[in-house]
């Protein structure tokens, strides 16, 4: 009861976090840019995460960095920015994807197929755009619920087969935040999940000494739930693929290639 409360509260603290920093040009680069620069030379010292930790830690300030610039500078003018924004988003998928892959259990590798072909299916940068009708200046990338939706499964699912105690509880908080806010604005989704994400890690990294003497909850981690899992999300991801690959297209100009080579 206690944990559901706890996650019940990180969900709520998230969305606040959201709406501030949708609000306030002077809090985001103060938190996810200056802060982290300034502490750096201090978490390399104390803290001695692996690899994934720093990975994430840079790859998600790097992208909230990107959409604040974006959305206050006449750089969202620049096509070449959204592309930017693209491979930094392909890369926080990657960075899962290999570790999931690195792992020890073969289980795991169901998974890597998810996570590739949610890159494969992402939309471009064609369908990001800032909206200049709002006071917010919100980045908006046009995502379908669908694609959403395998990403929110895939991302627990990572989370659950590497640190199934506490963490993969309180990563139901940090998906179910942004996923609320995609309940009601859509497009708002990928801005969401990169403030809600961005604030757990900076949280995280902030207070880890208070956060290592947190009582770890028994694990709930079951090989028989996770495979089964695995396979479900999967099937929804290639759902997915099948409905964002043109079939007929492809057919169409493999049929026009063999003609011509029968010329």
């Amino acid at each position: 009861m206690e944990t559901i409360l706890e996650v019940f509260l990180i969900f709520l603290g998230l969305l606040l976090a959201n709406s501030l920093f949708r609000h306030s040009k002077l809090l985001t680069p103060t938190v996810f840019i200056l802060a982290p620069l300034i502490f750096l030379p201090v978490w390399i010292l104390e803290y001695h995460f692996n690899w994934f930790f720093w990975a994430k830690m840079f790859s998600v300030t790097f992208g909230i960095s990107l959409l604040f610039v974006c959305g206050n500078t006449q750089l969202s003018q620049k096509p070449w920015i959204y592309s930017l924004i693209w491979i930094v988003f392909a890369v926080n998928i990657a960075e899962a994807t290999l570790y999931d892959l690195l792992a020890s259990h073969t289980m795991q590798y169901i998974n890597v197929i998810t996570g590739l072909i949610l890159i494969i299916t992402l939309p471009g940068p064609s369908a990001m755009k800032i909206d200049t009708t709002s006071p917010q200046r919100d980045f908006c990338w046009d995502m379908s619920y669908h694609w959403i939706i395998t990403y929110t499964l895939w991302n627990w699912l990572f989370v659950y087969g590497n640190w199934p105690g506490i963490g993969s509880r309180y990563h139901l908080a940090v998906l179910a935040a942004s996923l609320f806010i995609a309940l009601f604005h859509r497009t708002r989704w990928a801005e969401a999940r990169a403030f809600t994400l961005g604030t757990y890690f900076v949280i995280w990294f902030f207070f880890k000494p208070y956060f290592d003497h947190i009582p770890e909850v028994s694990s709930w981690y079951n090989p028989d739930v996770y495979l089964i899992f695995a396979f479900l999300v999967l099937c929804v991801a290639l759902s997915l693929f099948a409905k964002s690959v043109d079939f007929k297209g492809v057919a169409r100009r493999v049929q026009t290639i063999a003609l011509r080579a029968n010329k």
